[in-house]
């Protein structure tokens, strides 16, 4: 658990929800329960660009894809849109899971997707390493395994991790003392997954699916209550007219 200051924890989900009781949260998947790829999509509108995802992604899935959430991210330099896939079934149950022990979730985001968006990013966190970054490509891998991936890599602009040094391959590399932290400061550019079905637990994004029909109505509202002045001006001319 990382509150939003002070240092984290590690707790039990129980011990956690008694911490964290009845304040929004915002839940972080690691990228082991994720799928991450671009894909080309044909300009349109929002709603009709998510219309268009499931068919776009399909042959780049083993599994069926109404089985699967997508989420739908910001348009990369290349044309094509970054998505992270995670199965349905697994992502309602832990939100499930949290809501029944009292945690409002009201944004998703995966780990590897939150290191910083400026060219190729990597985070080591014990045997665990992070590739994300600018680019579309995410990756989890075992940090044993680095100098293999290195040589496959394009060049890195920033590595981060908790030892002192970091591989020999990584010339840029800075110590960081919380990993989560820096996670955390991320989420500003990070691919939010409470899209679609799951976008219901966020009261903003609730609020913002009801503001178009709210601005009607009070623009209908404005609209009825200057034609009701501009009525009762010219009756009460016509009322004057007649006196005199």
């Amino acid at each position: 658990w990382l509150p939003e200051t002070g240092e984290g924890a590690w707790l039990r989900l129980d011990q956690c929800a008694e911490q964290c009781q009845g304040q929004p949260l915002t839940l972080v998947l690691p990228l082991e329960a994720c799928s991450a790829f671009a894909v080309n999509l044909p300009p349109s509108k929002a709603r009709r660009l998510r219309q268009a995802l499931p068919y776009a992604v399909e042959e780049l899935l083993a599994e069926d894809v109404e089985q699967l959430h997508l989420a739908l991210g910001e348009q990369l330099a290349d044309g094509r849109y970054r998505v992270l896939a995670i199965r349905h079934g697994l992502l309602a149950g832990w939100l499930q899971q949290l809501s029944d022990l009292g945690l409002p979730v009201t944004a998703i985001y995966c780990d590897a997707d939150l290191l910083p968006h400026d060219g190729r990013q990597l985070l080591f966190i014990g045997e665990r390493g992070l590739l994300g970054g600018a680019q579309a490509e995410r990756l989890v891998f075992d940090r044993a395994r680095w100098p293999e991936l290195a040589e496959h890599c394009a060049e890195v602009t920033q590595a981060y991790g908790v030892d002192d040094q970091g591989p020999a391959e990584l010339p840029i590399y800075q110590q960081v003392s919380d990993p989560y932290r820096l996670l955390a400061a991320g989420a500003a550019n990070g691919l939010d997954m409470a899209q679609g079905e799951f976008a219901l637990r966020n009261d903003s994004n609730h609020w913002r699916r009801w503001r178009p029909l709210l601005i009607a109505g009070i623009a209908c509202l404005v609209l009825q209550y200057g034609f009701n002045l501009a009525q009762g001006w010219y009756l009460q001319g016509a009322a004057d007219q007649y006196a005199a």
